[in-house]
């Protein structure tokens, strides 16, 4: 999850073009499309930030061969 959001603008760029939450080509859907790409943006990146406390408090409890093993069955 973490390169989709480091990775988000140019990731926004493609979708944008293709035309994703966008049924018209007016003004008013490409304001409504770049509001729901940066609800999505925030969204994911707070996941991102909330999610990897706990994976510091393991990381610090358990060293990084127990994260890592955790991390590959994710």
């Amino acid at each position: 999850m973490c390169g989709t959001v480091f990775g988000w603008p140019a990731l926004e760029l493609i979708l944008k073009k293709e035309g994703i939450y966008c049924a018209l080509d007016d003004e008013s859907c490409k304001a409504t499309q770049s509001l729901k790409f940066s609800f999505i943006f925030t969204v994911s990146s707070s996941v991102v930030n909330f999610v990897s406390f706990p994976w510091g408090i393991i990381l610090d409890r358990h060293g990084p061969r127990m994260v890592h093993g955790m991390a590959s069955l994710c």
